[in-house]
């Protein structure tokens, strides 16, 4: 049986998931602009790492990963490998974060930075796609087993 706290737990992921989103596509159209400057794109991007860093904070200081497991051990793997992965995103934070520190306009190693930029909020959203499908499937499975 699913617990109060499954719920709420569950319930404030999905909402923080469905807002990174939103963050993740106004950042997306920001860096496909004609008129992106690097001062503004590194302020854009340190509201999205403080954002993010505070989510995957959330996820493990707040029983997200716990949850999952009590309610379904054979998940126990997969949620693991993403909680990993948090670490290995933040990293690539961290270096983007470095780059634009020390790229200019005009530097011809931008449009390699912006690539770099929409890569890694194309990962970000494909890990959470991962935990929300994770969630979905531990949520679901107990729910139809009666429990």
């Amino acid at each position: 049986m699913t617990t109060k706290v499954t719920v709420d737990v569950f319930q404030e992921i999905n909402s923080e998931h469905q807002k990174l989103e939103r963050q993740y596509a106004a950042f997306d159209a920001f860096l496909g602009g004609e008129l992106v400057r690097v001062p503004v794109l590194r302020m854009r991007f340190s509201e999205l790492a403080v954002i993010l860093k505070c989510h995957f904070d959330h996820e493990e200081q707040g029983g997200y990963f716990e949850e999952i497991v009590e309610m379904a051990p054979r998940l126990s793997r997969l949620a693991q490998t993403l909680e990993t992965e948090h670490d290995e995103l933040l990293a690539r934070l961290e270096y983007l974060d470095d780059q634009l520190s020390t790229t200019a306009d005009v530097d011809e190693g931008f449009a390699r930075l912006r690539k770099e930029l929409e890569e890694f909020v194309a990962a970000c959203r494909t890990h959470e796609h991962r935990e929300t499908a994770l969630m979905q499937e531990a949520w679901f499975t107990e729910i139809g087993t009666g429990d």
